[in-house]
């Protein structure tokens, strides 16, 4: 029962306005790690008045204001990234340029990306490499996109970023028979960046009725996903994209490790909703690439998805069947009696995921009809039902393999600020605790004998 809330110097954490003195200053994004198993914050932050910006480093259990170090660069937009046990800060950050002549593509007003490293020793900041991301250079006000998933690979000082990009695909000019409600001529104003990408466009009754003008002005946004791995040391970047069908879109990141990522998609088309396909990644040394694909429709099929992991090249360990099968042997000839029990008792359910680590399983139900998915964790035959959001699956995963204990916190669109302690392997709740500072939780950080843990929070 030996749990606290630690006291923050000059109460720092509790609000925005109260970490920085001057009014003018915001911090737009943070990050946070342990550093051999002490803790590192580095705030991103930006003065309006004077348009300047610098990041800040607390460190230590009171997170101390350990130095700051002005950037001379001005973001548009930036993300910034900690990892564990590395020293290392890194800026992902776009700039804006009009000089169209500096890219092929004539994209007008644009954005250019940069990864800037710093490295923090005996708590000073220095700059150490900064290199150019060339296919980060987007029209400014047609792309967008965030660093979904991070990853620091230790093998071999590779980065890997994944980013779910939203692309403003194009503006079309339709000219309509209101009669017939046909579409008689179409100019299409396509995105130079993506001239791949094949489009279709359907027009409803709601669409054509009752409008006025024959030419009707119509925009859709296309969201494509983007894996990079950079090797940090060297600067050398490899470059997987994969541009979705009209029908597709990325939803999202059912699971991430330093080897391999299963990612969902559904179908968005009115004429069948239910649609859905699982892709499995491998992040390779040299390259990014699918290693498995599986679609199923999750209202008449379901999904049985078992995985192993880590999978890297192995597609034995990741297992696909449709989870509404004639009989229980089914599923258990091709997932095993333990994964084939469990599949069968939720049978009711669109989809189901098993991730197995030994002793531990975690199950996943998803689906187009769950809006926050049923997720257990099992340990042999003890188990525990939690509840979170879709979007929060991905991170959960990464906290569920510990030696001491299972951290969780329910995700509400209310609020959260409830943090509940389990014994790993009783899975016997020890604690729950109320925090007074944060509402909205999204992760849960501990250093290696989780004695210490980073809650980070939206404000």
């Amino acid at each position: 029962n030996n749990w606290m809330w630690q006291p923050m110097e000059d109460n720092s954490l509790l609000t925005a306005a109260m970490i920085n003195k001057d009014q003018d200053e915001s911090i737009k994004v943070s990050s946070s790690a342990f550093l051999y198993d002490i803790p590192i914050v580095v705030q991103y932050i930006t003065n309006k008045r004077i348009s300047t910006s610098k990041i800040k480093v607390l460190y230590g259990e009171k997170l101390q204001v350990k130095c700051e170090y002005p950037l001379d660069m001005k973001y548009y937009s930036v993300q910034c990234l900690l990892y564990d046990d590395l020293d290392s800060i890194f800026l992902i950050g776009w700039q804006e340029c009009c000089q169209e002549q500096c890219t092929d593509h004539h994209l007008g007003p644009h954005n250019h990306a940069t990864m800037t490293e710093m490295k923090y020793a005996q708590h000073q900041v220095k700059l150490k490499n900064q290199i150019e991301l060339p296919s980060l250079i987007w029209h400014k006000n047609r792309h967008f996109g965030w660093i979904s998933e991070s990853r620091y690979r230790k093998s071999d000082d590779r980065l890997i970023l994944v980013m779910i990009v939203t692309i403003r695909q194009m503006i079309l000019a339709l000219h309509v028979d209101l009669k017939k409600r046909k579409i008689l001529r179409a100019n299409r104003h396509r995105s130079t960046i993506s001239p791949q990408l094949n489009d279709y466009i359907f027009i409803t009754d709601r669409d054509v009725h009752g409008v006025g003008d024959p030419f009707l002005r119509m925009e859709e946004t296309k969201r494509r996903l983007m894996v990079m791995t950079i090797n940090y040391q060297q600067g050398s970047q490899t470059i997987y994209e994969y541009y979705d069908s009209d029908n597709h879109v990325v939803n999202h990141i059912l699971y991430c490790d330093d080897e391999n990522m299963i990612t969902s998609s559904q179908t968005q088309n009115e004429f069948d909703a239910s649609m859905c396909t699982i892709k499995a990644y491998e992040f390779g040394n040299t390259e990014t690439k699918i290693l498995a694909t599986y679609q199923y429709n999750d209202e008449r099929d379901g999904l049985a998805c078992s995985i192993t992991p880590p999978i890297k090249d192995d597609a034995s360990k990741l297992k696909m069947t449709p989870l509404r099968t004639p009989d229980e042997e089914t599923l258990v000839h091709h997932h095993g009696e333990r994964h084939g029990n469990l599949f069968a008792s939720y049978k009711n359910a669109c989809s189901i995921f098993i991730i197995e680590n030994g002793e531990e399983l975690f199950v996943l139900q998803s689906g187009s009809n769950q809006n926050e998915p049923l997720v257990e964790k099992y340990y042999g035959n003890c188990a525990v039902p939690l509840q979170i959001e879709r979007s929060g699956s991905s991170q959960l995963v990464s906290n569920l393999w510990s030696n001491k204990f299972f951290t969780f916190f329910p995700r509400s669109i209310h609020s959260s600020s409830t943090i509940y302690f389990h014994d790993s392997k009783s899975l016997k709740r020890l604690q729950t605790i109320t925090s007074p500072y944060l509402h909205y939780l999204r992760r849960i950080q501990s250093n290696t004998n989780q004695s210490l843990f980073l809650c980070r929070h939206y404000n």
